[in-house]
């Protein structure tokens, strides 16, 4: 897929057990949102984007969060109460709240995007079933990875489509335009609904719903180690946060 294991070099976390990524992934989310200072977060996102340059990933998947934490950043440095700076409404209090989320954005959606570029769509289902997710949430999870791809090829077809026509020429209208795209949304709904049908048709007919979860192999006794440790880790950087603040 791709938006599952988009490391274009083999590295040691590719090795790694996608449980322990997982829970490691699940123990840093965790620390990240409760802390108040920027410092940690800013310097976990500086080595996730390390990592992720260093094992291939293209640094365009890293705009995306990039241009949402800048909306977030402007958002609460113009709308937080507090003493304005200079001439213009934004304020102390809100430079400082803007900043600290939208490091944590940053920190947040690298150290997600590590764990996506480095573990195997099927290592990621058996880690959810490991954790006891509920079957019904795996399946849903399993449908979505898969046709995520699917669903965004069929709008660039639309769109090419309504390109084609001059749907989105320089001499349409902004109204215009918004009503094609509008088209063009409404087609893909009608799209998805129509393979959601088929597909939950072909999956019947292969007998889903008589199988149970799927069982992960036993976990080994490093490999639970490494679990501790990354917890430890993250209430560590907790403790170092409230230290510094």
């Amino acid at each position: 897929m791709e938006i599952f294991s988009v490391a274009t070099k083999e590295n040691g976390l590719q090795k790694i057990d996608g449980r322990v990524k997982l829970i490691s992934t699940i123990a840093l989310l965790l620390a990240i949102v409760s802390m108040i200072e920027p410092y940690i977060p800013l310097i976990l996102f500086l080595i996730n984007l390390s990592l992720l340059i260093a094992i291939g990933v293209p640094i365009r998947k890293l705009l995306y969060p990039l241009y949402v934490s800048v909306v977030i950043f402007i958002v609460l440095a113009f709308t937080t109460p507090g003493k304005s700076v200079g001439v213009f409404t934004v304020t102390r209090e809100g430079l400082k709240l803007a900043f600290l989320v939208m490091v944590k954005v940053l920190a947040c959606t690298s150290t997600l995007l590590l764990l996506i570029a480095t573990t195997p769509i099927h290592e990621m289902i058996t880690a959810l079933c490991w954790i006891r997710l509920p079957k019904v949430v795996v399946d849903l999870t399993v449908l979505m990875m898969r046709y995520v791809d699917t669903l965004a090829e069929e709008l660039q077809t639309l769109t090419y489509a309504l390109k084609m026509k001059n749907a989105f020429s320089k001499f349409v209208s902004w109204k215009k335009k918004v009503y094609n795209m509008g088209i063009a949304s409404g087609a893909l709904i009608i799209k998805s609904i129509d393979r959601a049908s088929r597909v939950y048709m072909a999956m019947v007919l292969r007998g889903y719903g008589s199988s149970g979860m799927i069982k992960p192999e036993r976990i080994e006794l490093k490999n639970s180690l490494m679990m501790l440790i990354s917890v430890a880790f993250g209430m560590a950087l907790i403790f170092l946060d409230r230290v510094i603040a």
